[in-house]
């Protein structure tokens, strides 16, 4: 794998957030869902033609009600203000309820992903186990961006599944640690494969999607560890998280430490860097430059090259 594009990739991702894509998808109140390829009745054919294993009702929670508190400089979510600015702070969309034959054949997918990848071979393999025919991976007419769409989508109802109601009484930068550590240990089983999925998303047509899932999970995080903002704060805040996150996601790509712990120590340290810098370096644009540049020298120190950096 090249590790010059995974990186440039990953910079470049990072500043997207900021001047281009993160607003957009902060601000507007869409809402997305899975689409198929085939239509309802396509999919009955397919299903007649086969044993159609013992239907399974699809997950149709959506995110549980949210409490706002405070940042990383923060006040106690009781102040007299938290009402008049909870009006005013854009609430994220919720993670959309998969449809059910594609989200179990994707669901399935996931387990031969190790092994095979995120491909058309997965998608195959998966629909067969599953009781469908082979062709059935026709349903995601992306292949595996498809399948890479539906496993972020997916670690953002079990993140926030697992943290809702478990972070009361720890300060902000504690709950943001731990949402990122939960959701960094999704990425385990995948790990070794998910450099493939990074080149998946570094393509100009996936950009836009990746650059999504990123922006709403760092907008999860913020609200479950309690964001209350409704200025410039709160664009510089998931700015900065979203590039402490995809820095040590990359990161983790390459860690060999037993159990990540360099990777979980190269989470703590950056967040630290934004509790100690972040309020001296209050221009966004200067604060992703300054923290790109950072995060770049630590990672070529690790053995990682990339453009400028021989």
């Amino acid at each position: 794998m090249n590790h010059h594009r995974l990186l440039s990739t990953s910079c470049s991702l990072s500043k997207s957030v900021t001047t281009k894509l993160i607003k957009p998808f902060f601000v507007r109140e869409t809402r997305r869902q899975f689409k198929p390829s085939f239509t309802i009745s396509q999919l009955q054919n397919i299903r007649s033609l086969t044993s159609t294993p013992n239907s399974t009702e699809s997950d149709t929670s959506t995110a549980p009600t949210r409490q706002y508190g405070f940042l990383f400089h923060s006040s106690d979510s009781s102040s007299p203000h938290f009402s008049s600015q909870l009006k005013s702070t854009p609430i994220p969309t919720p993670p959309t309820p998969p449809t059910p034959v594609p989200a179990r054949i994707l669901q399935r997918a996931l387990s031969f992903v190790p092994v095979y990848g995120w491909t058309v071979e997965t998608l195959s393999k998966a629909a067969v186990a599953e009781g469908y025919l082979s062709v059935t991976h026709g349903l995601f007419s992306r292949g595996g961006v498809d399948l890479i769409d539906y496993f972020l989508e997916d670690c953002r109802r079990k993140m926030i599944d697992e943290l809702s109601g478990k972070m009361d009484g720890l300060k902000t930068h504690e709950k943001v640690k731990m949402a990122c550590v939960v959701r960094l240990n999704m990425m385990r089983p995948y790990i070794k494969k998910w450099p493939e999925a990074l080149a998946i998303m570094a393509h100009p047509s996936n950009v836009s999607m990746s650059v999504g899932h990123l922006a709403q999970l760092v907008d999860d995080i913020w609200y479950l560890a309690g964001d209350k903002s409704a200025d410039m704060n709160w664009y510089s805040k998931r700015t900065e998280l979203a590039l402490i996150y995809s820095s040590t996601e990359l990161y983790m790509t390459q860690d060999k430490s037993p159990n990540f712990e360099a990777t979980f120590k190269f989470l703590d340290n950056r967040l630290t860097d934004v509790m100690r810098l972040g309020k001296a370096i209050s221009e966004i644009g200067t604060f992703v430059d300054f923290a790109t540049k950072s995060a770049i020298g630590i990672l070529a120190s690790k053995g990682l090259k990339f453009p400028g950096n021989r």
